[in-house]
């Protein structure tokens, strides 16, 4: 039998995660954890569900506001798989114009 938790696990790792890397990373990116996550040296996770929004991206209270060298990220996630094992998060956030 198997256990279900690690059934999501692997699902948010592979299908979520790593095929969001694939998708929408940059060349670098997918050099850098696309390998690593294939091979299982490195777990990928996914941020989308909210207190008060839950997977509704239109309702989203996470903001990623720029700063030198990336962004700066606020707000809060819940029911993220594997959080104790993950290397790589992938979060939904609304990106703030300023």
């Amino acid at each position: 039998a198997i256990d279900t938790s690690h059934q999501v696990s692997l699902t948010v790792h592979l299908a979520l995660a790593a095929m969001c890397m694939f998708q929408w990373g940059s060349e670098a990116q997918r050099d850098q954890w696309l390998p690593a996550l294939a091979r299982g040296e490195r777990i990928g996770t996914f941020g989308l569900t909210e207190p008060g929004a839950g997977s509704d991206v239109g309702a989203l209270r996470m903001r990623a506001h720029r700063v030198p060298g990336g962004y700066e990220i606020s707000g809060e996630k819940s029911w993220i798989s594997a959080t104790n094992q993950a290397t790589l998060f992938i979060l939904f956030a609304t990106i703030d114009p300023a």
